[in-house]
């Protein structure tokens, strides 16, 4: 059946329930939103929120291109529980889904988790929802990789980590190549004096032991022993 020039095909006017249905169908395409494919066009990190533009574009009864406009001020997903994120904010150019809210939701503040009555009695609006990025986009060359035999992080530039106390625990062995390593003042500080308390515990001295020969004096770090001695006058002092 070639279809008519409006939108409707000459079926759906051949019977009430035919016709019917055409008009319910109508009125869910054109009032119920669920999601979009959609591309980032601005981000406010700041306020965790994205532009976007979806990239299916709605057609007419010729079949003609109808682009639609941006969605302004769409909340962005992130990885978190708690005071604990994984922080990645999305960037222009990137591809994702924007999911709609059957309420809507201008209403809800951040960091707030009470009900809240909607700001308007719009059922699925277009313009609140949740961008949630990573679709269809090129291959990163930063990435944190997790497979079941290796955890990799991979980063162009620069890695850095912050905290209070760090901790390494390996089974076999701790590999590091690097063509230099710095080490900051306090951690220099640190390894200088444990390279001189390592020197001092295996510092010994010369003397002439009891076959008259000269000797070196048990280092500080070895049990004292006095028979090595020819003095008997010599003694450990604790």
């Amino acid at each position: 059946m070639s279809k008519s020039k409006g939108v409707a095909n000459y079926e759906d006017l051949t019977s009430e329930y035919n016709a019917l249905n055409f008009i319910i169908t109508s009125i869910i395409k054109s009032t119920v939103n669920t999601c979009y494919a959609v591309t980032v066009t601005k981000v406010d990190a700041d306020n965790q929120k994205v532009t976007v533009k979806p990239l299916i574009v709605q057609i007419d009864a010729d079949n003609n291109k109808i682009e639609l406009s941006e969605i302004f001020e769409i909340p962005y997903f992130r990885y978190s529980a708690g005071r604990t994120a994984v922080k990645l904010d999305p960037v222009a150019g990137d591809i994702g889904v924007l999911i709609i809210f059957k309420s809507d939701s201008n209403n809800i503040k951040t960091g707030d988790n009470s009900q809240i009555l909607p700001n308007t009695f719009l059922n699925y609006p277009l313009y609140s929802g949740i961008y949630i990025g990573g679709m269809l986009n090129n291959d990163p060359e930063n990435y944190i990789e997790i497979k079941d035999d290796s955890i990799t992080i991979n980063a162009n530039k620069k890695i850095v980590i912050n905290c209070q106390t760090a901790e390494i625990n390996a089974d076999s062995e701790v590999n590091i190549n690097s063509s230099k390593i710095n080490l900051g003042e306090n951690a220099s500080l640190a390894l200088i004096n444990e390279k001189i308390t390592d020197a001092l515990n295996q510092h010994t001295h010369n003397y002439i032991n009891t076959a008259g020969t000269l000797a070196p004096t048990t280092p500080p770090l070895v049990p004292f022993n006095t028979a090595q001695y020819s003095n008997p006058n010599i003694k450990e002092i604790v």
